[in-house]
Parts: structure tokens; C-alpha cells; sequence
């Protein structure tokens, strides 16, 4: 499962060698996304703990943890990163479960319908691995996101403290069966 397409947009595994495309497109997400909500100061200290090359590259090498480039015309628009470790402060222990850790789309192509292939391709990687559920966390004022994840099947079950640029943030946990 490398790689998958549709329509024309082909979603690949990234390599170490896509560390530093990684890095410019969380950085450009998450401006995107954020960045009307937050201040300008607390964003780029989440971008500098989160996105700096060296973290990407620790990332990519992780067994556990799984990144894969989204391309238009094989120009990438976005990124997914999977997790298959991390069980949400145990609030899914001894639950076969995966993480859906990040789906974005620039924001040039959102609307295009390309967050649902995406979405749709992480769910068929849950269910190809074995797993039972596949959740995330959103940040609770995201509500286009939310609604996007309850109209694709979600539910919210919990939620939690997220830390974003030394400021706590609330995440609603949301989760499929599959």
C-alpha cells in the first residue's frame, strides 16, 4: 500500500528524502488552518517544535509512524501521518486502534474533495494492518473539520488537552469502527 490513485491525485509513502517537502507543507497547513484563530507568536513556536527538519526526519525513520504525500499532477497539496502507537492518554487501551495523526490539504485545493480520498485511503491502511478503529484528535474550535469527520462516519468519544505553541488547547478525541 505505497501508493494509491484516483481521479488525478496519487497518494505515496514519503521517504526520508521528503523530509524537507514536509516540513514547507505543515508549515504552510497549519498557517493556513490556524492561523486566524491564534496569535501569530504562539503559532510559530508550535511550527518550530513540530516542523523543523530534524523532528521530521526522527518521524520518518519511526516505525510507528507513517507519513504519506498527497499530489495533484505530481505537485504535493498535501500530507497524512499515521500513528500506530499512541492510544490518547489510554483512553483507547486495549483497543486495536490506529491514529490518524494529521490530514491536511492546501488550502488552494480544499473543496476539491481530495481531504476525503485521503481520509478514505488512511481508513483502507487501518483495515489492510488489522486495526479496529481509527481515531484523531481536532481541535474544538476546527468545527469545519468536525463536520467533515462526523458526515465520514466519526464520533467524538473524549477529549483532551493538546499543548500548541506553549498554550493549551482543547481536542475533541473523534473515532471510526471499521
Amino acid at each position: 500500500m505505497s501508493q494509491h490513485l484516483t481521479q488525478n491525485i496519487r497518494i505515496r509513502k514519503a521517504t526520508i528524502s521528503d523530509a524537507a517537502l514536509i516540513v514547507k507543507l505543515g508549515k504552510q497547513t497549519q498557517l493556513e488552518t490556524f492561523l486566524k484563530d491564534n496569535k501569530p507568536e504562539v503559532i510559530e513556536v508550535y511550527l518550530d517544535e513540530t516542523f523543523n527538519f530534524e523532528i521530521i526526519e526522527k518521524e520518518l525513520a519511526d516505525e510507528n509512524s507513517s507519513y504519506y504525500i498527497t499530489e495533484k499532477e505530481d505537485i504535493a497539496i498535501g500530507y497524512v501521518k499515521i500513528r500506530r502507537d499512541n492510544f490518547a492518554e489510554n483512553k483507547l487501551a486495549g483497543e486495536n486502534a490506529i491514529e490518524l495523526q494529521r490530514i491536511y490539504i492546501v488550502k488552494s485545493e480544499k473543496g476539491n474533495g481530495y481531504g476525503k480520498i485521503q481520509l478514505e485511503f488512511c481508513e483502507n491502511i487501518a483495515k489492510c494492518e488489522g486495526y479496529d478503529i481509527i481515531w484523531l484528535g481536532v481541535w474544538e474550535k476546527n468545527h469545519f473539520a468536525m463536520e467533515f469527520y462526523k458526515r465520514n462516519g466519526y464520533e467524538m468519544f473524549s477529549s483532551h488537552a493538546f499543548m500548541f505553541g506553549g498554550e493549551v488547547q482543547n481536542d475533541f478525541m473523534m473515532r471510526k469502527y471499521i
